[in-house]
């Protein structure tokens, strides 16, 4: 009996598909009490004729547009992925998946409701839901194409962009407007479009919190604290629909201006990361690629060229570059191990991944198991601890940059090995920037946003996780490290060394030149690009002869001063000298090959400095300035000479001072008439709006702002 009713239950799944005649009983189906054994029999032909030739899906997927991709045409396992016209996004799923079934998957909402189709839908950018101290216009809702402006109430000053446009992949142009008066130790963190904020105070170690509207995704720290150094832990929070995708040129700014920093940092001041590459120091960098079914071949084919094109330009950079290579799906696959001997090498990495790195591997087990790969990814760093000494290990920098096109599917949360490997590289908030994270997501409403943003990491300033809305737009991103030559061709690179000798100061501040005049005294000025150097015009009073960039020396070619400058233009009232406009320019005889000790500062407004920053192309001066001006007080140096070493060895020291901006400049000004030669001069004759203010150590004429 219980056989037989075995066999029932079977027919009853089996012949579930088979079509009905018009009586509405199923064609072909046949009675088990007449004859168990002739059913058996057809139930296990019918298995062998499904495993011979699986079931196709139908060419109808269920969308009302006009495009679909398919990863693998009807086939078992194929994804359908819909396409819309640029501001729509399809609507209740943006793809399906061919089950072994031969039917499409079905098509469910968010809240878990049916659909028999698929649409097409307008895009849209998250409303303001406040503005604190000012007002903005229109109101929404702000579909692809619409505008935005921002006023401050009086009082206050605008930081951010004053106007912004919703773009193609339903995020805000330019950067959360906001608008502050000075007050706070660390600056006004603002409220991004579709947030709101709750607290007020930016003192040392006060907290700010975040939480999204409903329909929303906050991305980024949902708790943020005031930090000594002036800035917020953590990342600055978006809310973004789940259609929101990144655009390839915006990711690739963020991306190449954040794994620029992991070389070698150290926190200065308020500005971030400078970028300090130690000396013989080690980078690993795990490469972790999702090969589940829904990936598909030829997208997975992208993956690994762009795995590829990691390894040859970070390759590239003047420090030891080790790579650990992953491709998973329900298990994983180790390509390249990162203690491996050849793992060093980028030449070798590169073809073991070309020869080595299939989606064959996983054909069988198509699953999803991004906590697996990041359990890997801790194995390796365990095992490569305890071949270092303490002190070696603990100055390793990690970078784990992962890929997938959608969410974890078994083996748990990824973001309990994440927590995991911070505790076991001990990364406290002294010692972030030991690791970053990355984290990639492919398709456009497919992948969890929470879960990405859980693994990836979360600093200031800067963006470690990326939506794009295909794989070829990944292809576009990566692309562009092939870009980067070499080191020397971002600025502001330099190394740190624990002594200020002169031969250690050429590493530690590689684009300071020293200029030889007909005078006795030199003067400084920074390496701008291949050819120029930026200095102060007074250095001219005497003709420049020679520039001195580390070991290397050059003649002058030409030199110029601002049309503007005139020192003596204020002598009638009683000022010998103004140095308002006091800036020059040094061309140089030839062009500078940039190595370890020479290469050019950020200049803010330049492209350089724009990746430096981790903006976007389409960033604005007045944006460098807002991100580098943060509050009324900005810790800065500038470069002295140490007048008790000999010149020909001479030392360069490190000078502390606060530039003093927007109400704290006002004080700053006026405390120039305390000196007794200024008394009886109205400060602001001595000091020009294009001056900085600052207070701290007496800086002397031609020394240099670092």
């Amino acid at each position: 009996m219980r056989k037989t009713s075995t066999h029932r239950t079977r027919n009853t799944a089996l012949l579930s598909r088979l079509p009905l005649d018009d009586k509405g009983q199923k064609m072909g189906e046949l009675s088990v009490s007449r004859d168990g054994c002739l059913l058996l029999g057809i139930i296990l032909l019918a298995g062998i004729a499904e495993r011979a030739s699986s079931v196709d899906c139908p060419p109808n997927t269920g969308f009302t547009g006009d495009l679909t991709s398919l990863s693998n045409g009807l086939k078992e396992g194929s994804k359908a992925q819909f396409l819309c016209p640029t501001g729509k996004y399809p609507w209740p799923v943006s793809s399906r998946v061919c089950l072994p079934s031969g039917q499409w998957s079905l098509i469910k909402s968010n809240t878990g409701r049916k659909y028999n189709t698929v649409s097409c839908k307008d895009m849209r950018c998250p409303e303001p839901l406040s503005f604190e101290n000012g007002e903005y216009y229109p109101r929404g809702p702000f579909l692809v194409g619409a505008n935005i402006t921002f006023q401050c109430n009086d009082g206050y000053h605008l930081r951010g962009s004053m106007e912004r446009m919703c773009r193609r992949n339903a995020k805000w142009s330019g950067e959360t407007a906001v608008c502050v008066d000075g007050d706070g130790h660390c600056p006004d963190p603002g409220v991004p479009p579709g947030a709101v904020k709750t607290g007020t105070r930016y003192e040392v170690d006060e907290r700010v919190s975040y939480e999204c509207s409903r329909g929303l995704t906050l991305v980024g720290s949902k708790q943020r604290t005031c930090l000594e150094n002036t800035a917020w832990s953590g990342t600055e929070v978006s809310c973004q629909y789940p259609y929101a995708f990144d655009l390839p040129e915006d990711v690739s700014e963020h991306f190449m201006g954040t794994i620029s920093g992991v070389l070698k940092t150290q926190q200065q001041g308020g500005a971030g990361r400078t970028i300090k590459i130690k000396k013989n120091g080690i980078l690993n960098v795990y490469i972790v690629l999702d090969a589940s079914r829904s990936v598909g071949e030829d997208n997975f084919a992208i993956y690994k060229d762009c795995a590829k094109q990691i390894v040859d330009g970070l390759g590239r950079f003047d420090m030891t570059v080790e790579f650990g290579v992953i491709s998973y799906a329900t298990e994983v696959n180790v390509v390249v191990r990162i203690h491996d001997e050849d793992a060093d090498y980028s030449d070798t990495v590169s073809d073991t991944i070309e020869n080595n790195l299939q989606y064959a591997d996983h054909a069988d087990k198509s699953g999803t198991n991004t906590k697996a790969a990041l359990q890997e990814v801790y194995n390796m760093m365990s095992f490569q601890k305890d071949r270092y000494k303490t002190k070696d290990w603990e100055s390793i920098q990690h970078v784990i940059i992962l890929m997938t096109d959608g969410k974890a599917n078994m083996g748990g949360h990824p973001k309990d090995v994440v927590r995991k490997i911070r505790d076991f590289l001990n990364i406290t908030p002294e010692r972030e920037d030991f690791l970053d994270v990355y984290a990639f997501g492919i398709g456009v409403n497919d992948v969890d946003q929470v879960e990405l943003n859980d693994v990836a990491s979360r600093k200031d300033n800067e963006r470690h996780m990326f939506i794009l809305e295909n794989a070829e737009d990944m292809k576009t991103v990566f692309a562009k490290i092939l870009d980067l030559k070499t080191v020397g061709d971002m600025c502001g690179i330099n190394e740190e060394h624990g002594e200020t000798s002169r031969e250690n100061w050429n590493y530690l501040h590689p684009w300071t030149a020293i200029i030889q005049t007909q005078a006795l005294e030199p003067c400084l000025g920074s390496l701008i690009s291949k050819s120029w150097v930026l200095t102060a015009a007074h250095c001219f009073k005497a003709i420049p002869t020679q520039v001195e960039i580390g070991p290397l020396k050059f003649a002058v070619k030409d030199y110029k001063t601002h049309k503007c400058y005139n020192q003596s233009r204020k002598a009638s009232i009683g000022l010998k000298e103004d140095y308002d406009y006091d800036l020059g320019l040094i061309q140089l005889d030839s062009a500078v090959t940039f190595s370890q000790n020479v290469r050019t500062i950020c200049t803010p407004c330049t492209e350089p400095a724009n990746r430096a920053m981790k903006k976007t192309a389409a960033s604005t001066c007045k944006e460098h300035s807002d991100w580098l001006m943060t509050s009324n007080e900005i810790p800065a140096q500038y470069l002295a000479k140490d007048e008790k070493t000999p010149k020909d060895r001479q030392k360069m020291n490190r000078k502390d001072v606060q530039i003093k901006i927007n109400q704290a400049r006002d004080a700053c000004v006026s405390a120039v008439q305390n000196w007794d030669p200024f008394k009886d001069i109205d400060p602001s004759l001595l000091v020009s709006p294009r001056h900085l203010c600052v207070e701290g150590d007496m800086s002397c004429k031609g020394e240099l702002f670092i």
